[in-house]
């Protein structure tokens, strides 16, 4: 039985209604679905009991989950449910790839705490050689991608097949 959770309930109304959730969009700025988040009282608290399975099955939750994670209101919140989201950089290789793209190093979060999302994203990126996480890497460190020699050569190995790295 699924737990009820705000932030899932919300995104499911708002693809219900096709609402916009475009990260960036010139014409309504995603206002209507930006305003919904805001207007729930728990939002950190749902975002913390995010479950990555259940989320990942509901269309455009990666840019939803970005729109709500910068609508926290303080960097302290948006490290607890970094925090919260941890033990999920283990295995969950679409849900790290979703963070760190669209959420790690955007928002004003702790540096700390994004660096340590990134630090264990690296470690699952060099074990699984994701494509996908390890182009998302690539982007997020930039210069620093040569001080991890087991991600670049991951990502030198992929860049043969891929556009983006």
């Amino acid at each position: 039985m699924r737990v009820a959770n705000s932030f899932v309930e919300a995104l499911e109304s708002a693809n219900a209604e096709n609402l916009c959730i475009t990260r960036i969009c010139t014409t309504c700025g995603c206002g209507e679905f930006r305003r919904r988040l805001e207007g729930l009282a728990d939002l950190k608290e749902a975002l913390c009991r995010l479950s990555p399975d259940e989320v990942a099955l509901i269309p455009r939750w990666g840019e939803a989950l970005m729109w709500a994670f910068m609508g926290l209101p303080s960097p302290r919140d948006r490290e607890e449910v970094l925090r919260a989201w941890l033990p999920h950089f283990d295995n969950d290789l679409r849900f790290v790839d979703h963070v760190i793209f669209y959420v790690v190093g955007r928002a004003r979060s702790s540096g700390e705490v994004d660096r340590l999302c990134l630090r264990r994203a690296i470690v699952l990126a060099e074990r699984t050689r994701n494509r996908s996480l390890v182009e998302t890497l690539v982007a997020r460190l930039g210069e620093r991608l040569r001080l991890h020699p087991g991600l670049l050569h991951g990502a030198m190995a992929g860049g043969r097949s891929s556009d983006a790295v």
